[in-house]
């Protein structure tokens, strides 16, 4: 397997590449300032002399603030980006995984949100997101699309890696808790993603860890995994971070429609993310308490 990765760099981008080397798969991995990928010119010159055997598309403008102020942006790298990389491949069919987000409902739902509900982004974020979507399904017929939600992961930044160093410098924190969805390791899609690619996966999946939270609930458990419950929390409405970005209060995603994602059920979010505060504390041992 010859895997093409755009957006390797990033924090599922260094797990993919992981789990892809592990299987002993030859990649290539552009990075953003190699190759441009809304600039078609750019990108039918590097794939001139290149051969692979599947592209998986990681490379997304993910700042939700920012996406209101830079919605352009946004929709040049999460929509324009798979029209400009549909209209310079040398052969169209070939297979492309994509990342899509929870963002891209509107939060309404008091159930699961299946893969097949109508989409209605609150956000700049969202809308460029679903927009994307639309490109994909639209330009390539042989697409496998991963929505996914409250990603995670040991490259970057993320809500467990800023509650743990909170908990650490802070007498006392406070934590939305009206917003509820499904926090997702990268580690573990990143898994999920490579057995997609070698399955030649198709259509929608939903893929995060199983079970549900708000993100009071999140930041309670990475205290009680820290050994920090001294640390007082205090659960607030959203009204109290006023933010550009509209959240969706409820973006918990049914997991259990794609078969591959039922011939590989997700674990349960508290074990996912036990490991990854582990790894934090093997990087910085004053994290525990």
């Amino acid at each position: 397997m010859k895997l093409l990765v755009f957006g390797a760099a990033g924090m599922l981008g260094h797990e993919v590449v992981g789990a892809a080397r592990a299987r002993g798969w030859q990649l290539l991995t552009p990075d953003e300032q190699e190759l441009d990928i809304t600039d078609r010119a750019a990108l039918t010159a590097w794939f001139r002399p290149r051969a692979f055997d599947a592209l998986l598309n990681l490379a997304a403008f993910t700042d939700v603030e920012g996406a209101e102020d830079r919605r352009e942006t946004a929709f040049n790298v999460n929509a324009g980006a798979l029209a400009a990389i549909a209209d310079s491949l040398p052969r169209r069919d070939i297979w492309i995984g994509h990342i899509s987000t929870d963002f891209v409902f509107d939060g309404t739902a008091t159930v699961p949100y299946s893969v097949h509900a109508p989409v209605n982004p609150l956000s700049a974020y969202g809308a460029s997101k679903a927009a994307g979507e639309t490109v994909l399904r639209e330009s390539f017929p042989r697409h496998f699309l991963v929505r996914t939600s409250w990603l995670y992961g040991l490259h970057g930044k993320s809500f467990p890696r800023t509650i743990a160093n909170l908990l650490a410098t802070r007498p006392e924190l406070t934590v939305v808790d009206d917003q509820r969805g499904r926090p997702t390791a990268a580690a573990d899609l990143a898994e999920f993603l490579v057995r997609g690619i070698a399955a030649e996966a198709s259509g929608t999946a939903h893929y995060a860890n199983d079970g549900d939270c708000t993100w009071f609930g999140f930041a309670e458990e990475v205290r009680r995994l820290l050994g920090r419950e001294a640390v007082p929390l205090r659960p607030v409405p959203s009204a109290e971070f006023p933010q550009k970005a509209r959240r969706p209060a409820y973006s918990v995603l049914r997991l259990d429609e794609h078969p591959l994602v039922a011939a590989n059920p997700p674990r349960d979010w508290r074990p996912a993310l036990a490991p990854f505060i582990e790894a934090l504390v093997r990087e910085k041992p004053e994290l525990r308490g």
